[in-house]
């Protein structure tokens, strides 16, 4: 198997007195025994900013290992916001073709959520019931974010 398929493997986190917690990719090698012992007692939202960072640390990483030509990215919020033109950017840089039956999928796209829990918009947290625990956490995730193309005040630096 090639580099790309060693970049993530599934970790599931269990922590004490915590009936949930978010089952997410990590990259291998992200955690060493004690860094797990850590977790443990760690805020959802201090769980939530490791997993953000490890996880989009690994994409940049794999930005930096992988020719340009071979790769293409797309905002979370250009999906959003437009869905069939970021759609079709990606498969015209895959190669692929984007006929008309594609588009009207990529049309209605978000009127069928993956997540039932949680509606389809842009910064919905901000005005959720955990808007101050994630801004607590924000300082712990702004080098990657501003890495990523995001300022702090949430928006696109790159849009």
């Amino acid at each position: 198997m090639g580099q790309a398929g060693r970049i993530c493997h599934l970790v599931g986190l269990i922590a004490q007195k915590r009936s949930q917690w978010k089952t997410d990719v990590i990259p291998s090698g992200v955690f060493s025994r004690r860094r797990l012992a850590r977790l443990h007692q760690c805020t959802v939202e201090e769980v939530c900013a490791f997993q953000y960072n490890a996880i989009n640390q690994a994409i940049l990483d794999a930005k930096r290992a992988i020719p340009a030509a071979q790769w293409s990215e797309v905002f979370y919020e250009d999906l959003v916001r437009n869905p069939v033109e970021s759609f079709r950017k990606l498969f015209a840089a895959s190669g692929l073709p984007f006929d008309a039956s594609m588009q009207a999928h990529c049309a209605n796209v978000l009127d069928t959520p993956y997540n039932a829990f949680s509606e389809i918009r842009l910064d919905k947290w901000k005005d959720g019931r955990n808007r101050e625990k994630i801004e607590r956490v924000l300082p712990k995730v702004a080098a990657v974010a501003s890495a990523m193309g995001y300022s702090r005040d949430g928006g696109l630096s790159k849009i």
